[in-house]
């Protein structure tokens, strides 16, 4: 066997240098499939993993992916049988930003028994490597090469890796990868983790991508299969073939979780470090955190309502790449949430979503019960569509009745009528006030909640709120008690009907005078019937105006 390096990616060597010099590292390595679930996809050190491919294309694109996303202080050797299969990987690595600062390349002659016998030493002398990622990419047209020699060779390659800290990837080629993937299946003693990626029947850039297990410092994962689609920049995972289930946190004494705390969510207090806690400052720490450890309960914190769709698009990122082998809590710092924003991060993959008006102590409580409770959820299929259902305009506050009007109308156009969820609330004031009075009353803080004011009654508008709560959130946003104030109310949620109160507001809009709320025979069939009832008449509390 014959191994010599062709060529040597130094120019960040000496960033590599610094790096490693201010601050301790920790380099990871991932398959270059972003949307596979991170433990599907971690490479780990000291462990052997193999993956067949039907075509040399496929090969090359899979190894120039994985390494363009390592990062900047990772080590890495390729070795590969020619020149043009060299020069195809390194198409993906033309960017100096991208790939790993330290990357050595090497042509190899794997062509019998004894070369495969040989390579452990070859790199001893020619790389004495340690804690580096191997890729090793050779056509696998000879099945009888492996059949007769693989385990003693899967043997001797783990034990030498495990010795050097190094990570051995071998990525081979060939119209006969089911046959040699078959082949190698059984060496799951040697092997850490064993995949096929191979082209479907319709066309070349539809892939399956099917694994056969996969171990690393994450988990253990059997079979599973994806369809893969090949686009001109990366590998998108778009179907996940293993069965459709409800993804099931379940809890298990032997497992013992690490509990990750956004600093913001222990809400100032001093941070006495429990056993198995750890407090970061942003999301991002946290999602690292959450894509490197084996059982680790992640806890966010929302601070505002603009807060929601970054927190929702990451939160579904992290559950697609972890999958159930993560928890996820998020904490409302304020009353920021409707009930349908906080459905929606369930969709997302949030464990539990705690309400801001929960105590500390109580919090903590809350927390116990997620390390031994099961939950069941179902991501949501759409993530664009579920965020737009809950999207509201940059809008808030009072409006104009022409603007309010226009607005209520544009929100029930765009939202399909199975799927609105709002209220419309009509206040009329007790005598003292104006509406004009009552308005300045209410404060608004939620994007798509707005207020005007039309023939003495006010009119609230309420984005995403439901029905059942809207009472609650009307107490909400008045400054002072809401049933001192309004005299009458009447809510609105069927999309009809606040279609029809729209319509109505436009024509009270160039009247006088005051409408009732309801119509005259309703009032008087009322009236009738609760002649004998005595009338309770709230004591109304004067108001400094």
């Amino acid at each position: 066997m014959l191994l010599w390096e062709v060529k040597r990616r130094s120019h960040r060597c000496e960033l590599f240098r610094r790096r490693l010099i201010n601050k301790k590292n920790v380099v990871r390595y991932t398959l270059g499939i972003p949307k596979l679930q991170q433990e599907l996809k971690n490479l780990q050190a000291g462990a052997l993993y193999w993956v067949a491919t039907d075509q040399l294309s496929q090969a090359t694109k899979l190894v120039g992916l994985t390494l363009s996303s390592c990062s900047e202080t990772a080590k890495a050797a390729l070795l590969t049988h020619s020149n043009s299969d060299m020069d195809q990987i390194h198409t993906y690595l033309s960017n100096p930003e991208q790939g790993p600062g330290d990357l050595r390349s090497y042509l190899v002659k794997l062509n019998s028994g004894r070369d495969l016998d040989q390579l452990t030493k070859q790199l001893d002398r020619a790389l004495k490597p340690r804690g580096r990622l191997i890729v090793v990419v050779l056509p696998s047209t000879d099945l009888a090469l492996w059949t007769d020699n693989a385990a003693r060779v899967l043997k001797q390659w783990r034990n030498w890796i495990e010795k050097n800290s190094c990570t051995l990837w071998v990525v081979s080629y060939g119209s006969n990868a089911s046959a040699l993937t078959q082949e190698l299946a059984v060496h799951n003693n040697s092997l850490a983790g064993l995949a096929e990626l191979s082209t479907r029947q319709t066309t070349e850039n539809e892939l399956r991508y099917e694994v056969y297990y996969w171990r690393s410092d994450l988990t253990v994962k059997g079979r599973h299969s994806f369809d893969v689609q090949s686009t001109a920049t990366e590998f998108d995972v778009i179907a996940d073939l293993t069965p459709d289930e409800p993804l099931k946190n379940q809890p298990s004494p032997k497992r013992k979780y690490e509990l990750i705390f956004q600093k913001e969510v222990l809400e100032g207090m001093p941070v006495f470090l429990a056993e198995n806690w750890q407090v970061l400052d942003t999301w991002d720490e946290l999602v690292e955190k959450g894509l490197s450890i084996a059982n680790p309960i992640l806890i966010f914190a929302i601070s505002g309502n603009k807060d929601l769709e970054p927190l929702a698009r990451l939160i579904y990122t992290l559950r697609l790449q972890r999958s159930d082998m993560i928890k996820i809590v998020v904490r409302e710092m304020g009353h920021h949430l409707r009930e349908q924003e906080a459905d929606l991060l369930k969709l997302c993959g949030v464990s539990m979503v705690v309400p801001a008006q929960t105590k500390l102590a109580q919090f903590f409580g809350f927390l116990e019960e997620v390390k031994t409770q099961s939950f069941t959820y179902k991501l949501t299929k759409n993530l664009e569509e579920s965020l737009a259902l809950v999207r509201a305009d940059q809008v808030k506050g009072p409006l104009a009745l022409i603007p309010f009007c226009a607005y209520v109308e544009s929100v029930l156009k765009k939202t399909p009528k199975n799927d609105f969820v709002g209220v419309l609330a009509v206040l009329r004031p007790v005598p003292m006030l104006t509406a004009e009075n009552l308005m300045s009353q209410i404060k608004l803080s939620r994007l798509g909640d707005v207020v005007c004011v039309a023939n003495n009654l006010v009119y609230v508008f309420l984005f995403g709120c439901k029905l059942s709560f809207a009472m609650v959130a009307l107490g909400r946003v008045f400054k002072l008690p809401f049933n001192e104030m309004v005299i009458e109310n009447q809510l609105f949620s069927e999309p009809d009907d606040i279609e029809e109160q729209v319509l109505r507001i436009r024509r009270q809009g160039s009247q006088n005078g005051i409408e009732p709320l309801v119509s005259t025979e309703r009032i008087e069939q009322e009236s009738k019937a609760e002649q004998t009832t005595p009338v309770f008449q709230p004591v109304l509390t004067p108001l400094v105006l």
